[in-house]
């Protein structure tokens, strides 16, 4: 083996364990395989399958769904969702991440009447159709 080549394998070697020895947060996107009462089986980085929990609060994830998952300090036992691929929920954005219109917190008002449930006109404080005068067909 010639001289370049040792430095070579001796730098690659010193990197190798470098990186193996760094501790940071690292995140991936992965789909949910299964929803099980001890948490979410997604499968990591490697392909293996793990039971994971979930920090997003008030959302139900589904199989099939994806999300990221984060690796707190290179901990693999402490692997957790924290969000929902394309939500952007989290970092102030104001969007709740969720399709279920009863968990959103900003929901829509008219008249300073929240909008939800079957609401009617009198409620949101609009007046009927049959209230306006209508003059050749123009309201």
């Amino acid at each position: 083996m010639n001289f370049k080549e040792e430095i070579l394998k001796s730098i690659q070697s010193m990197i190798d364990k470098s990186i193996g020895d760094y501790k940071a947060d690292r995140t991936f996107k992965t789909a949910i395989k299964k929803v099980t009462p001890k948490g979410y089986i997604i499968l990591d980085e490697s392909g293996s399958e793990r039971t994971v929990g979930c920090c997003i609060p008030n959302v139900s994830l589904r199989a099939g769904q994806m999300v990221w998952v984060k690796i707190p300090m290179g901990d693999v036992k402490g692997m957790y969702i924290c969000n929902i691929v394309e939500s952007r929920r989290g970092n102030n954005s104001g969007s709740s991440g969720t399709d279920n219109y009863n968990l959103l917190k900003n929901k829509p008002k008219i008249n300073g009447v929240t909008l939800e449930g079957n609401k009617t006109l009198e409620q949101l404080g609009i007046e009927s159709y049959e209230d306006y005068t209508i003059i050749q067909g123009i309201l």
